[in-house]
């Protein structure tokens, strides 16, 4: 049963991460990638290259914090 639970809780995290990068390639469907989907300013180059499916930019990722 506690591995049940350890393995349900991994499915969940990948679960999310897929949702994520495939938001991010709907963003970069329709042109908007790199853009914060929150402030509509722009993500930092950096940012995404640690974080290639970030939807927002540092500010307003540490505002939701």
């Amino acid at each position: 049963m506690e591995d049940d639970a350890s393995l349900e809780g991994q499915g969940l995290l990948v679960s999310r991460q897929i949702a994520s990068i495939d938001r991010a390639l709907e963003r970069i469907a329709n042109g908007t990638y790199g853009e914060c989907v929150r402030c509509s300013g722009e993500i930092a180059p950096a940012r995404l290259e640690a974080r290639p499916e970030a939807a927002l930019c540092i500010d307003c990722a540490r505002a939701e914090q």
